[in-house]
C-alpha cells in the first residue's frame, strides 16, 4: 500500500498502533481488526478493499474488464501466498522456515509463468501498466528475499521484475526512506536481522488507514506470547480531518524502533 501511494506520488498521514494502544482500539475497529483506512469521508477495512480501492482511484486496475479480472486473480493469488507466510513466521517460524523454503520454488512458479505469458516477463504482471496487483507482489517477493536471498535464483523474469519495478525513481526512494528502512518486517520481530542487513524493505502493521501494507484479509493465527494483538500486523486509522488520508500501524515495542507517522493529503473525495 505504501509502496502503491509513494509510487503514485501521494503523501499520507500514517500512526502506529502499539501493543499498549491497541486494545482500547479495538472495540472501535469493524471486524475489530486492521488495517482501518481513511480516504476523506470514507473508511474502509479490510487489506484488499483498500488496495481495490486505490487501484480504481489511480487506474491501477487494467485497462480493460478482462485486464482487471486478470489483475484480481494474481492479487488473490499473491494474498495465498502471504497468507502462507504469516502462518509460518507467526505459527512455526523455527521449526517450519526449512520446509517452506524447500516448498517456496511451487509457490513461486505460478507467478513466473504469468510474467512468461505478458510480454515476454519485460513489463508487468498483466497488461502494459503497472496495477495494484504488482505493487502487492513486488512487496511479497521482496520480504521473501529477506527470508531467503537466493529464492528468486531460478526465476529469472521474477528477479528481473524486482530490480525493474524496485528501481521506478519514486519506489527506489520510498524504499531508501527512514520510514521504510526503519519500519520492522514483522510485528514478532522475526526477520529483524536479516531485515536490516539486506536492506530489503517491508513491514507488516497492525493497523491501516488509506493505506495497505499488504496484508491479506485472511485472519492469521496470533503468536501465543501476544494474545492482545490484532490477528495481523496491520495499519489502523483514527479520524483525521477529511482532507488527509490516515492509518495507523502496530509496531512491536520488541523491536526498539519508534513508532512512525506518515501524512496523505486525500486524492478527491
Amino acid at each position: 500500500m505504501r509502496m502503491l501511494l509513494a509510487d503514485q506520488d501521494q503523501s499520507w498521514k500514517e500512526e502506529v498502533v502499539t501493543m499498549e494502544t491497541w486494545p482500547p482500539l479495538k472495540p472501535s475497529c469493524l471486524f475489530r481488526q486492521l488495517p482501518k483506512f481513511q480516504d476523506g469521508d470514507l473508511t474502509l477495512y479490510q487489506s484488499n478493499a483498500i488496495l481495490r480501492h486505490l487501484g480504481r482511484s489511480f487506474g491501477l486496475y487494467g485497462k480493460d474488464q478482462k485486464e482487471a479480472a486478470l489483475v484480481d486473480m494474481v492479487n488473490d493469488g499473491v494474498e495465498d501466498l502471504r497468507c502462507k507466510y504469516a502462518t509460518l513466521i507467526y505459527t512455526n517460524y523455527e521449526a517450519g522456515k526449512e520446509k517452506y523454503v524447500k516448498e517456496l520454488p511451487e509457490h513461486l512458479k505460478p507467478f513466473e509463468t504469468l510474467l512468461s505469458q505478458n510480454q515476454g516477463g519485460q513489463a508487468f504482471v498483466v497488461g502494459s501498466q503497472i496495477s495494484f496487483a504488482d505493487y502487492n507482489l513486488l512487496d511479497l517477493l521482496r520480504i521473501h528475499q529477506v527470508l531467503n536471498p537466493s529464492c528468486l535464483d531460478a526465476f529469472p523474469l521474477l528477479s528481473a521484475y524486482v530490480a525493474r519495478l524496485s528501481a521506478r525513481p519514486k519506489i527506489k526512494a520510498f524504499l531508501a526512506s527512514p520510514e521504510h528502512v526503519n519500519r520492522p518486517i514483522n510485528g514478532n520481530g522475526k526477520q529483524a536481522e536479516a531485515f536490516r542487513w539486506t536492506g530489503l524493505v517491508r513491514a507488516q502493521p497492525i493497523e491501516c488507514k488509506r493505506i495497505k501494507d499488504t496484508k491479506a484479509d485472511h485472519e492469521i493465527p496470533e503468536p501465543p506470547e501476544s494474545k492482545d494483538l490484532p490477528e495481523r500486523e496491520k495499519p489502523t486509522p483514527q479520524t483525521r480531518d477529511k482532507a488527509f488520508q490516515s492509518y495507523q500501524i502496530p509496531c512491536d515495542n520488541g523491536t526498539g524502533l519508534p513508532p512512525s507517522s506518515i501524512s496523505v493529503p486525500s486524492s478527491g473525495s
